[in-house]
């Protein structure tokens, strides 16, 4: 779990804010969270689709529209 947030900080600006009240801070993190989240997803299921082999709609390639984690950075595991 802390290789999760250790990651959304450095790749999604997670501990990036400069706020004084609750309401823009609650914004800023869920919207940090809400970007890692989708992206985890997106590069789990595009990983998936390569090692299945299966067809996609995108004419037979899974290849994401956003590559995530960045090539030059290992991914970390988040289970």
């Amino acid at each position: 779990m802390e290789d999760c947030f250790e990651t959304a900080k450095a790749d999604f600006g997670l501990d990036e804010y400069g706020v004084r009240h609750w309401e823009p801070w609650h914004r800023h993190i869920a919207l940090a969270i809400a970007a890692f989240a989708f992206l985890s997803v997106t590069a789990t299921r595009t990983a998936r689709l390569k090692q299945s082999g299966k067809p996609t709609d995108l004419g037979g390639t899974a290849e994401p529209a956003i590559t995530w984690p960045p090539p030059t950075i290992p991914a970390l595991p988040c289970r």
